[in-house]
């Protein structure tokens, strides 16, 4: 049985975002499998930097790019003034990302996306719902994401609408009641599956929604065949060289902090068990809001290197030649199910992950130790510290990944266990609520 299947995602290529992957990996295996293929994404703009993502154009995917604005017609036989718009639109865009906190602050939990869903339903919903779909899936963030896929499931009752959180919706903004309502009153009441990325998020789900949740991991890209060569590799490492720990991605002052990793480093420099030439934290991402205040709260700056964007190839092979990847995560019971998108990519690096923040009973901890693909720390600054002694002096640290397990995690074999979910909720009129 062949499906015509709706993706709704903000992220979309170009888009250099963590979330980018996931649907995109979606459409290419689902149309592989003999899926009609259509994705609902964003017009990037200047507000979406970095836009450097070029990933292979998928053969037979329809890929609809609804603008950010409602665009009016216009008169465009004048070049001068088509180049004066765009560089005002572009500024404009980006004085939104700049000011995006104080207009959140001043308004409310207004997200300045929810623009994008007044195009689409103004432009392009109709033009949708006229087509065939047997399958809407939408998802999150934004929350705009999951605003269209109500508006298209409620025209298209006989499709089967599931509803994808890689993150949480309401309960990360528990003070903005319009959040819970919204969410409410379109998953909760619409939707005929929840999809989400770990069993922590899918019983928070479960509990508010009342609606079967599916767990779907996120995952990584690549070959079994290529899986074991990179594993099968013996990472050595010159002992003169200095400890190379890189972070990528971005960070959330508020969820994400490094201090444990400094304070541990500091005071095997003050023991003199370390010099700050033999150790380098390399921190790669645009977005990355208090990171220059974590490192100096911490007098880091000896031993820390901002790069800021790099293409993303530069970032996977920072990843691959670095001693550990760091990764960073809050121990906040409501981070405890998150699965970061950031951890599949460290996952496949062939470096181990020093995680710092997830309690070892968390989702990222039990994945980390079940796989044995490195360290957790929690924010224990001792056992940091040994982890870093036990390198410096054996010049390699026991690092087995069990790849057999990994292999559960690859993006095709997830995307097919989803496909055969869509199959099941076609031949069976969909699920039980």
């Amino acid at each position: 049985m062949n499906l015509n299947i709706l993706i709704i995602s903000y992220n979309w290529p170009p888009r250099n975002a963590i979330g980018t992957h996931r649907p995109y990996s979606w459409a290419k295996y689902w149309s592989q499998a003999g899926a009609k293929v259509t994705v609902v994404t964003s017009k990037k703009v200047t507000f979406d930097e970095p836009l450097d993502l070029m990933l292979a154009t998928l053969p037979g995917v329809e890929v609809i790019e609804v603008p950010f604005f409602h665009e009016e017609t216009i008169d465009n036989s004048n070049v001068g003034f088509r180049k004066l718009r765009t560089e005002l639109r572009a500024a404009f865009y980006k004085k939104l990302k700049t000011y995006k906190k104080f207009i959140t602050m001043m308004l409310g939990r207004k997200d300045i996306r929810d623009r994008w869903y007044n195009s689409f339903i103004k432009n392009h919903l109709d033009d949708i719902t006229d087509q065939h779909i047997d399958i809407i899936i939408s998802t999150y963030g934004p929350r705009s994401c999951h605003l269209i896929g109500a508006e298209v499931k409620k025209l298209k009752r006989n499709s089967k609408w599931f509803a994808d959180y890689r993150d949480l919706w309401s309960h990360a903004h528990p003070n903005s009641k319009m959040d819970a309502e919204m969410e409410t009153t379109t998953v909760g009441r619409l939707a005929d599956a929840i999809v989400t990325v770990s069993s922590g998020l899918a019983n928070t789900l479960q509990e508010t929604l009342k609606c079967p949740v599916h767990v779907i991991p996120n995952g990584f890209d690549i070959s079994v065949e290529e899986l074991e060569e990179i594993f099968a590799k013996a990472k050595t490492r010159e002992i003169d060289a200095p400890i190379k720990i890189v972070y990528t991605g971005t960070i959330y002052p508020s969820t994400q902090d490094p201090t444990p990793l400094f304070i541990a480093i500091n005071q095997l420099i003050e023991s003199k068990i370390l010099t700050s030439e033999e150790i380098i934290v390399h921190f790669y991402g645009a977005r990355q809001p208090g990171l220059k205040d974590f490192i100096a709260k911490n007098e880091a700056e000896s031993y820390t290197c901002i790069h800021g964007h790099v293409p993303y190839a530069t970032a996977l092979l920072a990843q691959k030649n670095c001693d550990f990847n760091l990764l960073l995560e809050s121990a906040r019971p409501e981070n405890r199910g998150m699965l970061t998108g950031k951890l599949f990519e460290y996952m496949v690096s062939g470096s181990p992950i020093l995680s710092i923040g997830s309690p070892l009973d968390s989702a990222i901890g039990e994945l980390i130790q079940d796989c044995k693909i490195g360290f957790v720390m929690e924010n224990d600054h001792d056992a940091i510290k040994r982890v870093l002694i036990t390198l410096k002096a054996q010049g390699t640290i026991s690092y087995r990944p069990d790849v057999a397990r990994i292999g559960f995690y690859s993006r095709q074999h997830q995307a097919k266990r989803l496909y055969d979910l869509f199959l099941e909720a076609k031949k069976a009129d969909g699920f039980r609520r």
